[in-house]
């Protein structure tokens, strides 16, 4: 059965492309989403919380990634969720956005997994990671 990627960047051309990566490289193990932006994905989900995996970017207008990781650790949609932050801030955007405090929770530590860093990984590094997180 495949996985389902909901895929949250307020650059639409970004979620997009990241969406379409999913799809295309995943082997049909992936299905994928795009939304923009951070209310968008709390509204979806409340909506239908079937999703699998998270890719967030963290850096958003509005309602920042930080925030959504903050909501959905209060909602608990969905039991075995796992996010990949996307940032370009590196591996300490975790303190840089103000989740320090999170950091060292249960929830925290179920829900995040490893930052994708744009800086840093390219492709290969980030179809890795996908596949890594579909078995966690």
């Amino acid at each position: 059965m495949s996985k389902h990627v909901l895929v949250v960047d307020d650059n639409t051309a970004s979620a997009d492309a990241f969406a379409q990566l999913i799809a295309f490289s995943g082997k049909g193990q992936f299905t994928s989403e795009a939304l923009y932006g951070g209310q968008a994905c709390l509204d979806r989900f409340k909506r239908s919380p079937k999703v699998d995996l998270l890719l967030l970017d963290i850096d958003m207008p509005a309602v920042s990634g930080a925030q959504v990781i903050r909501e959905l650790l209060q909602m608990n949609p969905v039991p075995d969720l796992k996010i990949i932050p996307i940032t370009a801030w590196g591996h300490d955007w975790a303190d840089r956005w103000h989740l320090t405090d999170l950091k060292n929770t249960p929830g925290f530590k179920r829900l995040v997994l490893e930052t994708y860093d744009k800086g840093e990984a390219g492709v290969e590094g980030f179809l890795t990671l996908l596949q890594e997180a579909a078995k966690a």
